[in-house]
């Protein structure tokens, strides 16, 4: 390793479920490592998993003494990672007392001054957008200037957490200049994150990357915490940000060029159809040969779907998330409402198009009625003897910066997660909802998971284990 300004680390969380376990690096970092690398700092990305797992790289500390860094990055975006990211900031820190460490992400941003009141071995931590702070950063602590000037910073002087201001936000202008996804810059190196990011975005051995761009939601889900709401909350962001088709090219320039065989696109609104038609019939036209997964969280018009279908003949899949089977409770708790009835109709395009579909169900939504329950148990029986779907089950672990978090009394709920060192506890609770609902506690939000796990998994042709617990 030769010597870097800045090493940005992820940690994934460690958890036995990949949902959960967050085993790839958020978007934002390769934004970040490619600004300051165009702005020129040396910088390097290292996955620390993927790192221990390749023989012959040494340990994180020796790679960390041969870089010599002026700063050490660490993203803490989902509170999944929240205490195998600590862990990992204590280590380092005793190896290494007098190198700063700096955290990023949503989970960082919204707990800034606890972290930095409860936790002395992190130095800083940027909240919102990075790209412009962290460069400020980094003039600072090269030159021995004033922390004090970097926008977006909390951080300590003599034991006194400061706050800076936060007035960085992250603009159109930029998505033009970005050469995401900067793949050199990874460690241990690009081929093995690739092939990693195929198996857990597309199930599929090969070279996938994800590709995202916006920055931000217009929808306002209330269990979300990247809704619009929070967005504002969390980085000062007034709206969505969408890229410009013809930056979305360079980038795909670059994947060609990496032999990439799938793309991965995390999100779908309304208001990125636009975008993805001009996207779609560009890469048709240079014949890209890729295959695709994209998360749609609305329903797509039968006109998207064969599009869809006709840029990636390779493979070809969309991921929805009604979420209930209740039409009167989908409508109360997501942005972009569809019927079930929709939700079958379109269900048949997909399947006359050939776009494989993943659906996810969750449970445990403030305002659920045990009547809801069962109507997603019995819309799943249904979808699966009349479609060829995958359907899913996926927990509601309530995110930091979700309205049903910042304002539980409005939906009905008592929270139990209501600060930084109940996320990082090793025993927080016999269940790790963190939450109850005017209708369910948590032990029987815990059951109807189960159930809805066996659901998901057997349809109507076994009874569930868990239902004699019922």
């Amino acid at each position: 390793m030769q010597p870097q300004d800045i090493l940005f680390f992820h940690i994934t969380a460690g958890n036995s479920t990949e949902s959960s376990d967050i085993p790839l690096i958020p978007i934002g970092t390769f934004y970040l490592a490619d600004y300051l690398s165009r702005h020129g700092w040396r910088c390097r990305i290292v996955h620390k998993r993927l790192l221990e797992k390749r023989e012959g790289q040494g340990s994180v500390e020796d790679l960390v003494a041969a870089a010599r860094p002026l700063l050490l990055g660490i993203d803490l975006h989902w509170h999944y990672q929240s205490r195998p990211v600590l862990e990992f900031a204590r280590r380092i820190k005793k190896s290494f007392p007098s190198l700063p460490l700096v955290l990023g992400g949503s989970t960082a941003t919204f707990f800034a001054q606890e972290i930095l009141q409860t936790s002395s071995f992190i130095d800083a931590v940027v909240r919102g957008d990075a790209e412009a702070p962290l460069a400020s950063l980094l003039k600072a602590v090269r030159s021995g200037g004033d922390w004090g000037l970097v926008p977006n910073l909390v951080w300590r002087r003599a034991q006194k957490v400061i706050c800076n201001p936060q007035t960085h936000v992250y603009c159109e202008k930029e998505f033009t200049q970005a050469r995401y996804p900067c793949l050199d810059l990874l460690v241990p190196g690009k081929k093995a994150y690739l092939d990693l990011t195929a198996r857990a975005v597309i199930g599929k051995e090969g070279r996938a990357v994800i590709y995202n761009p916006t920055r931000g939601c217009s929808g306002s889900c209330v269990f979300c915490g990247g809704s619009r709401g929070a967005q504002k909350l969390l980085y000062g962001r007034e709206r969505l940000l969408v890229a410009d088709v013809a930056g979305a090219m360079r980038t795909f320039a670059i994947l060609k060029k990496e032999g990439v065989d799938f793309v991965f696109f995390p999100l779908h609104v309304p208001q990125t159809e636009r975008f993805y038609l001009g996207l779609f019939q560009r890469l048709r036209e240079e014949k890209f040969g890729l295959g695709a997964r994209m998360d749609s969280y609305h329903l797509p018009d039968p006109a998207f779907i064969k599009t869809f279908a006709s840029t990636f003949k390779k493979f070809s899949k969309i991921v929805l998330s009604p979420d209930t089977g209740s039409d009167h409770l989908r409508k109360k708790i997501r942005t972009f409402y569809y019927s079930n009835e929709t939700l079958m109709d379109r269900l048949g395009v997909f399947a006359a198009a050939g776009v494989e579909v993943d659906l996810h169900f969750s449970t445990g939504f403030p305002y659920e009625t045990p009547a809801d329950f069962e109507k997603t148990l019995k819309l799943i029986c249904v979808l699966k003897r009349r479609f060829p779907v995958n359907i899913y089950s996926s927990s509601i672990l309530l995110d930091p910066a979700s309205s049903m978090y910042l304002e539980p009394r409005r939906y009905g709920c008592v929270m139990r997660r209501r600060d930084f060192s109940v996320f990082t506890s090793r025993h927080s609770g016999s269940f790790p909802w963190g939450y109850r609902t005017k209708n369910f506690g948590e032990r029987r939000i815990s059951l109807m998971n189960k159930i809805l796990w066996h659901a998901c998994r057997d349809g109507c042709e076994k009874k569930s284990p868990a239902l004699a617990e019922a």
